[in-house]
């Protein structure tokens, strides 16, 4: 699957991350089942991969859609 995004678009959704990845922190330090921590932790590190490949994603001069995310979460231009 892939679908284009504007700036703004990939701003909001790097805002959204940006605080999914904070409030996870407490979670995991709270969790006391390790299989679950251990689960949470992973979670916490797709969304870091996530937000590492759209923070890179290359937007044309005037912020129009340019970013590309597939089914594998490939990020290119347009």
């Amino acid at each position: 699957m892939r679908f284009d995004i504007n700036g703004e678009e990939r701003d909001v959704l790097l805002h959204m991350l940006d605080e999914a990845i904070r409030e996870m922190g407490p979670e995991i330090r709270h969790t006391m089942t390790s299989t679950y921590k251990d689960d949470l932790k992973q979670h916490r590190r797709v969304l870091r991969t996530l937000h590492g490949r759209l923070a890179a994603a290359v937007l044309d001069d005037a912020g129009a859609p340019a970013s590309r995310v597939d089914a594998t979460g490939r990020i290119g231009t347009v």
